[in-house]
């Protein structure tokens, strides 16, 4: 992401203009590495978004509203005693460098009105954000290790200095020109990162190409070349973009780059488009995370369950002879007459058996030949009973085996943090996830879901996103709705509302693409799903959450489609 000084530059001059002479109203900091300031500017107020995150160090403004936490960071306490209710003087690129100061005023009942400035340092994994007082450090988001704090001390008190500079000239710098001429020829976009200050590797490859020349400089070259490189930062038409790849939003920008092409949007500013892309980030960030929490959740249970399936088939495997040590016992019974006193093993026809073949049963020469039988009928009793607990055991298991099965095939099919919302909520009610914070266990949960609401030919059409929403749509369903559900498969439920008319058979196909396309065999074709009246759909007492049975149903074959084009609501 170019976000280099070029970007802040842009990016300062716009928030400068927008911010200059607000009021700070309010001050968070819902993450570690993340402040919020509420600014009342120009009748309006402004939430301003300072990020010193590794992944997406920014000053933009932000309409994201995120939750804070119990306790308040100690970075955000000082903020809030030094800056409540201070006024905005100015916003402004240090140098050429990827340091934005904001500058405050500040007036406190003892000393009159005082100077504080906020820097915001964005630098990748050096990013940060630090609060200074005549030059003096307040404080800061991240402290320093030992080895950094000798180079560049961020301790109370001391004198704030500048990050390190690089050995690169400003682009506004009188001898950039003599240091351009330089240039033997080969890659001009590598050899601007590596002499002008401020700028990235795509910044400078965008400035080469656009250039044009990559023989070897004369003077005059040079000097072309630093004007029209200062031309590019400073002047020139500002078009604001984000690009887009098959990924999604890549990068934003003050102008698209040509030398990359690809796919842009473009906004009114740099502010907005940042404020964009930021948005799709944290949006897709949170639905990733949220996306391995639940995954990792629904797999640990399924190991554990696993795991009680592969105890319960040992037992069942130890008791795989119970019949033959029931049929040992009636051989020794019948065969009293040949067992002496001392035996330890009784030779006998086996009429239990084809052909009546001899067999050899051993037993304890210390029993007699009714305790030997017996010894045989209790471990025949025992392995019964055995059995006989197992088996619910068994089927138990098997039904959690299923149902998390069609969890995380639920959770590989939702496309939005929304959907695995609802995920997340049923599998919490089901005891397996607990929440993050007190504040989310209290969030009511009573109000039934939709789903995704489609509109085809005049029928509603309903697509559930979790079991608990496919309970909900089916349990709402009248008794001569459709619902479908795709055959052999995990899927979503589909119900077809029916009213004045029956369902076409086009409306029909069409739920069953949706209900093909939200099922575990999406990636293929020609997916079997079943339809039938709801009065023909049963929930079995005590079923897990999604399970139905069905039965008086049709089967149409179709293959997996999403039409968006129906969909009238998620």
């Amino acid at each position: 992401m170019p976000q280099d000084a070029y970007a802040l530059y842009h990016q300062a001059k716009e928030l400068d203009a927008l911010l200059s002479g607000g009021r700070v109203n309010k001050i968070a900091q819902p993450k570690e590495n993340e402040i919020f300031l509420n600014i009342y500017a120009g009748g309006e107020r402004v939430r301003l978004a300072v990020s010193a995150n590794v992944a997406a160090a920014r000053v933009c403004t932000s309409d994201t509203e995120k939750e804070n936490p119990l306790a308040a960071y100690n970075f955000c306490m000082l903020l809030r005693k030094h800056l409540s209710n201070a006024r905005v003087d100015k916003v402004s690129l240090v140098g050429f460098d990827r340091v934005i100061a904001l500058e405050f005023s500040v007036y406190d009942e003892l000393f009159g009105e005082g100077k504080k400035v906020l820097y915001a340092e964005v630098m990748g994994k050096y990013s940060n954000v630090i609060l200074t007082e005549r030059g003096k450090i307040l404080g800061a988001m991240k402290t320093a290790t030992l080895e950094e704090a000798a180079r560049r001390p961020l301790i109370t008190g001391t004198e704030y200095r500048l990050p390190p500079a690089q050995d690169k000239l400003p682009p506004d710098d009188a001898r950039l020109a003599g240091a351009l001429a330089a240039f033997g020829g080969g890659d001009l976009g590598k050899f601007l990162f590596e002499r002008v200050e401020g700028i990235s590797l795509r910044t400078a490859e965008e400035i080469a190409a656009r250039f044009g020349k990559n023989s070897a400089f004369r003077l005059s070259d040079a000097e072309e070349c630093a004007a029209f490189l200062r031309e590019f930062l400073f002047g020139g038409e500002k078009k604001p973009c984000v690009r887009f790849t098959e990924k999604g939003a890549e990068d934003f920008f003050v102008r698209p780059y040509e030398s990359l092409g690809g796919t842009y949007r473009f906004f009114s500013s740099l502010d907005e488009a940042e404020r964009f892309f930021f948005a799709e980030k944290d949006r897709l960030g949170e639905f990733s995370a949220l996306k391995n929490r639940l995954t990792e959740c629904v797999k640990k249970e399924e190991k554990k369950v696993e795991k009680r399936l592969k105890i319960i088939a040992e037992k069942e495997l130890d008791c795989a002879g119970l019949e033959r040590d029931k049929e040992k016992g009636d051989l020794i019974l019948s065969n009293l007459w040949r067992i002496k006193k001392g035996d330890a093993a009784l030779a006998c026809e086996n009429f239990f058996a084809e052909n009546a073949p001899e067999i050899t049963i051993p037993l304890d020469k210390n029993l007699s030949a009714q305790d030997n039988a017996q010894k045989y009928y209790k471990r025949y009793n025992k392995q019964k009973r055995t059995l006989a607990a197992v088996a619910p055991q068994k089927e138990e298991a098997l039904a959690a085996l299923d149902y998390l099965k069609s969890v995380s095939s639920e959770v590989a099919l939702a496309e939005d943090a929304a959907a695995l919302g609802f995920i997340e909520n049923e599998l919490s009610a089901a005891g397996l996830l607990r929440r993050k914070t007190e504040k989310e266990r209290k969030k009511k949960t009573a109000e039934k879901p939709a789903g995704r609401v489609y509109e085809i030919d005049g029928f509603t059409v309903r697509a559930g996103r979790s079991n608990s929403e496919n309970d909900a749509i089916t349990s709402a369903a009248r008794g001569k709705d459709l619902w479908l559900h795709a055959k052999n498969y995990h899927s979503s439920h589909v119900v077809i509302e029916v009213r004045e008319r029956p369902a076409t058979e086009e409306v029909i196909v069409k739920a069953a693409e949706i209900c093909a396309y939200y099922s575990a065999g999406r990636q293929g074709s020609k997916i079997d799903v079943d339809y039938a009246q709801k009065k023909f759909v049963k929930k079995p007492p005590k079923a897990r959450p999604g399970f139905w049975i069905y039965s008086e149903f049709s089967t149409v074959t179709v293959d997996p489609a999403r039409h968006e084009e129906f969909l009238k609501s998620k």
